[in-house]
């Protein structure tokens, strides 16, 4: 699960979204309580454009580790996004 979070992470950074959002997706199948692969593909999801997609993948990264506040900030971004477009 590791592996493929970190294959996705790079993979995002590259701007290679399709292949980030694969490899988190893999990953979660490995773990779904993975909680920083639920983060890197809302990211992934967030930057090619489906903001409702990031808001769901940030709303179950928030369930599974509501301390870490970065996916709020994401999550809130997102809906800022959202709004914008409406």
């Amino acid at each position: 699960s590791k592996a493929y979070t970190n294959i996705g992470e790079l993979r995002t950074q590259a701007g290679a979204l399709k292949e980030a959002i694969r490899n988190f997706s893999l990953a979660l199948r490995l773990d779904s309580e993975n909680s920083i692969a639920y983060a890197g593909r809302a990211e992934a999801y967030a930057a090619s454009g489906d903001v409702a997609g990031a808001i769901r993948d940030y709303d179950k990264a928030i369930s599974i580790s509501p301390s870490d506040s970065a996916n709020f900030v994401g999550r809130g971004h997102a809906y800022l996004v959202r709004g914008n477009a409406d």
